[in-house]
């Protein structure tokens, strides 16, 4: 969804890549079962790290090869590629 919060459900019966740099994702891992994600993913980051653009392509084509959706903290999307573009 391009960066833009949506309702919880939309996770219902997908796989999902986690990007976060949190310290604990437990919490956001369980919340997206509980809303019915099939599988999740977590891809944990170091706090204060700006993955680099190829870190992102790299965990789109992995979302796309797995028919998975990638999902990221407001935090972490900030430090993703913002040209509409990249995402195309």
């Amino acid at each position: 969804h391009h960066g833009h919060p949506v309702e919880a459900n939309w996770c219902h019966n997908r796989r999902i890549i986690l990007i976060a740099g949190i310290a604990n994702p437990t919490p956001l891992v369980e919340t997206l079962i509980a809303h019915g994600a099939m599988e999740v993913q977590p891809v944990l980051l170091p706090d204060h790290v700006r993955p680099s653009p190829i870190d992102w392509k790299n965990w789109q084509a992995q979302a796309l090869q797995t028919q998975a959706v990638l999902v990221t903290t407001l935090k972490d999307w900030v430090k993703a590629p913002q040209d509409p573009g990249f995402w195309d």
